[in-house]
């Protein structure tokens, strides 16, 4: 079962055991996070990455290259994405 709210710029959804937010930078670029249910989005439990849209193709670019669940969500800015 997934559930999806949108609050703002930022989206929520629910999908098995995991939050997902989505924060829309532009046009066909987005940043994803991932945490287990419950999490707080100050926590460092968080794998972020970046999301980029060009034609049918979509790259995916881990915050700090790293795919590990110790990021905090609310520092998602300050990562480096490449």
């Amino acid at each position: 079962m997934s559930v999806v709210a949108r609050f703002g710029a930022v989206q929520k959804a629910t999908v098995a055991e995991y939050t997902v937010l989505i924060d829309d930078l532009a046009d066909e670029e987005f940043l994803v996070g991932r945490a287990v249910v419950g999490s707080g989005t100050g926590d460092a439990v968080w794998q972020i990455y970046k999301a980029i849209e060009s034609g049918d193709d979509i790259a995916f670019y881990y915050a700090d290259g790293s795919d590990n669940y110790n990021k905090v969500w609310d520092d998602r800015a300050s990562y480096t994405y490449d």
